[in-house]
């Protein structure tokens, strides 16, 4: 039991070169947020999210964070840009079922790439917005 005799440990963020493997290891267990998102021109992307959540219920409100693309000259992820240019996403909730055929869509692609192509997975129409749902995912949420 912590407490009994265990030393404290007290991490600066501002001293660490990066949070990132303390903050996938602590916070946890996390659901992985699928997104997919079309682009102006309806070029497909679809990429996993660690860092996401559900923030509300009446009215539901899904929380998806998305860092920065260093290689990318506006500094965005594909993700970023196509919901910058449409307003429009679909949030599939990760299952073990399809995470084999999910890392695929992890690469550094670039945005001519329809990540759906590259993993296998099948795309479903949406009802609401234009991007499609991943049909091997339980679970989507379609957002504006």
């Amino acid at each position: 039991p912590w407490g009994s005799g265990q030393a404290h440990v007290q991490l600066d963020p501002a001293k660490l070169d990066s949070c990132y493997p303390l903050m996938i290891s602590a916070y946890a267990p996390r659901p992985i947020a699928f997104v997919s998102t079309l682009s102006a021109s309806g070029v497909g992307n679809l990429a996993p999210y660690s860092y996401s959540g559900c923030f509300g219920h009446d009215p539901p409100i899904i929380g998806v964070s998305i860092c920065r693309n260093r290689n990318a000259p506006d500094g965005k992820k594909d993700t970023l840009a196509n919901i910058d240019e449409t307003g429009e996403f679909v949030v599939c909730i990760m299952s073990d079922w399809f995470v084999e055929a999910a890392n695929h869509c992890c690469g550094d692609f670039d945005r001519s790439i329809d990540e759906f192509d590259q993993s296998g997975l099948t795309r479903a129409p949406s009802i609401r917005v234009k991007p499609p749902r991943v049909a091997e995912s339980a679970v989507h949420f379609e957002c504006k």
